[in-house]
């Protein structure tokens, strides 16, 4: 008896059902994605008419078109480092919300929950971060043995976004929750997922 309440309570409190929905649908989706862009360019014509020709040209063709978008990849993985993660670091909302009641609007004018409220640190929510690494993590892992320089960019990726999270972690926002190992497991089979795909 002990043991349920103590897991519903735990379960209550890390809203594990919440985020394992929504981590497991957005690798899902980023999966899909993934296919969709690498096979597309009218690919499907293309193998269908080299595999009855010959499995072997199909093959060839697939890893050739395959490589042909690792430049999409490369680009995505650019703009994931230079502005996911920095404004991430730069808490753009939380000063532009700040600057609204300092200067528009006046401090008088709002109630003491209100400016609590605009006092108090962010949460890290970890449905909300770990997502934005499941789609890097899939590139590199697609791209890291045919095209080497992807795997440089997801690195670098990974580099700045340990930095910028740390950061966050330590020293802006105030952790509310403690999942207490819940997502690793899904974790770990969305990784072994991951590089056998």
């Amino acid at each position: 008896l002990l043991e349920k309440t103590g897991r519903h309570y735990i379960r209550f409190k890390t809203r594990s059902e919440n985020d394992r929905f929504v981590f497991l649908w957005h690798f899902l989706f980023r999966l899909m994605q993934l296919i969709l862009i690498i096979f597309s360019d009218g690919l499907f014509g293309f193998v269908t008419r080299d595999l009855h020709a010959s499995p072997v040209q199909a093959l060839g063709s697939l890893a050739t078109a395959m490589n042909e978008q690792s430049q999409y990849f490369v680009n995505y993985l650019i703009l994931s480092t230079s502005f996911e993660t920095l404004i991430e670091l730069a808490q753009g909302g939380s000063m532009v919300r700040h600057w609204i009641v300092h200067r528009v609007v006046t401090m008088e004018a709002k109630s003491r929950r209100a400016l609590n409220k605009l006092n108090t640190a962010p949460s890290l929510q970890y449905g909300d971060i770990m997502p934005l690494f499941i789609y890097p993590f899939m590139i590199s892992m697609v791209y890291h043995v045919t095209v080497p320089v992807v795997s440089l960019f997801s690195a670098l990726f990974f580099y700045v976004a340990a930095k910028v999270y740390a950061h966050q972690a330590l020293l802006i926002c105030a952790q509310k929750y403690e999942g207490g190992g819940q997502h690793m497991y899904m974790l770990h089979r969305l990784v072994l997922t991951t590089l056998y795909v």
